[in-house]
């Protein structure tokens, strides 16, 4: 059942999405979760100076916690480092075959879907109950990191399309020729009169 979801969350939605995205700015789908990857790392550098607002005696667990938000800035930006990298990659011998992560990352995207959906259960259960202000920003920004690193997950693994002249960009060339053409065009003095 996950595996279908799976399928129609990236074949009918992120997959769409990211073609749309490129064909509109030429922009592929690494990029969009290179900045999913960048606002998870800013969300857990957030977390950890949160963590150490609530929790200010150090404990084994706090250190746990430190250490795990930690680990998720650095994979994050090594994330970054790889999407530059496929992007590139991509770009420079596009040959039509499908994304990798398409078909090896299944198994990553099932299980960020599962702890997707528990962090929404578990961010309903403290939303709903009435809490420290402190531990409710706990949770909605580990809500959001979690949200932002499943689409960045689910963008990675899209394939992008071939190369190509964005619609923003021949919008861009189209309105500036028409300008240059205004601007560099030579009113002729008037004539004699023809009668």
């Amino acid at each position: 059942m996950l595996n279908n979801l799976d399928s129609y969350l990236i074949d009918k939605i992120f997959q769409r999405f990211a073609h749309w995205w490129q064909e509109l700015t030429g922009l592929t789908n690494f990029w969009i979760a290179k900045w999913m990857y960048v606002c998870t790392a800013i969300l857990a550098t957030f977390l950890l100076i949160v963590w150490a607002v609530l929790t200010n005696m150090p404990t084994f667990f706090n250190s746990i916690v430190y250490l795990i938000l930690t680990l998720v800035f650095i994979l994050m930006i090594h994330g970054i480092f790889i999407l530059e990298m496929k992007d590139k990659e991509f770009t420079k011998k596009h040959s039509g075959v499908i994304n990798e992560g398409r078909i090896n990352g299944v198994g990553r995207r099932v299980l960020g879907l599962i702890v997707t959906v528990i962090f929404l259960i578990n961010f309903l259960y403290f939303f709903m109950d009435n809490i420290k202000l402190l531990l409710e920003i706990f949770t909605i920004t580990y809500f959001f990191l979690q949200v932002c690193y499943f689409i960045g997950v689910y963008f990675e693994d899209c394939t992008p399309l071939p190369p190509g002249k964005s619609k923003l960009k021949k919008w861009n060339e189209k309105t500036l020729f028409k300008i240059n053409k205004k601007m560099f065009e030579k009113e002729e003095p008037p004539g004699p009169p023809f009668w």
